[in-house]
């Protein structure tokens, strides 16, 4: 038989597992859970290189100098999209109008417009024009590390799919830490799909959609449709899903899947 004690010790070991049960949701030490104040995670930077296959040696030098960038870094630093652009018709065949739009959104002033422009994180950083492959990656590693040194407070985990003709992307995404983000807008790019191999090249890319507020205790989920267009190799085909802020394109976070079939 159990004395008063042993009896007491009993009552007090259930109590304390109790609120251990309770409260087992506050112990928030997991840096990639939304609702820890403390949470955050790696950057990956989102690198957006505006070229057009006619530039010439200039050109060359930019690409060459993102080759290597990639090399040196690998994709868990950044991600890069390579937007062909043409102002004059029939100058490249890998042109997108909608990169044609993001770049006249990042370099709003018609002055400034000149290619091959690189920008870090979307409106964060920029680095325009390149005299040599050289001088080209050492600008574009330090605006790259420069970024890299920042924490990012948005987490995105995405999947990619095939069905019934179309892309079909789906993204949740949380703000990390106690505070909120505001004016908050996704997208989406494609990537790929050549016979070449060229992983980087944008095939199309979604306008930027607003979703308002990101906060730490909600996981906002998008899902969107891409029409698959004849001609795109569907094994070398990814995806990028970009959170930016909605006014200016600063960009917050962003992440890559491959496309299953």
């Amino acid at each position: 038989m159990k004395t008063r004690k042993t009896k007491a010790i009993s009552l007090l070991l259930v109590a304390l597992l109790a609120s251990s049960w309770s409260c087992g949701d506050l112990d928030r030490s997991n840096p990639l859970d939304p609702k820890n104040p403390m949470a955050k995670r790696s950057r990956t930077v989102l690198v957006e290189a505006f070229v057009n296959t006619q530039g010439g040696a200039v050109m060359q030098a930019a690409t060459d100098g993102l080759a290597r960038l990639s090399r040196d870094f690998g994709s868990d630093a950044f991600i890069l999209l390579e937007h062909h652009v043409q102002k004059t018709p029939n100058t490249d065949v890998l042109a997108v109008e909608a990169s044609l739009t993001r770049y006249y959104h990042l370099a709003r002033l018609t002055s400034e417009q000149a290619i091959p422009d690189v920008f870090f994180d979307g409106s964060a950083r920029r680095v325009q024009g390149a005299s040599d492959a050289e001088t080209a990656y050492l600008r574009y590693r330090s605006q790259l590390e420069d970024r890299l040194a920042n924490s990012a407070q948005v987490t995105i985990e995405a999947e990619a799919h095939v069905e019934d003709g179309k892309l079909i992307v789906t993204a949740d995404i949380a703000k990390l830490g106690a505070s909120e983000v505001q004016n908050v807008a996704t997208s989406v790019a494609v990537v790929g799909g050549l016979q070449n191999g060229d992983k980087a090249v944008v095939r199309e890319l979604l306008p930027a959609e607003a979703i308002g507020s990101l906060h730490s205790d909600i996981i906002q989920t998008i899902r969107k449709e891409v029409p698959l267009q004849t001609g795109w190799d569907r094994s070398t085909l990814a995806v990028v899903v970009i959170v930016e802020r909605a006014n200016d394109q600063l960009v917050y976070h962003c992440a890559s899947v491959p496309v299953t079939r």
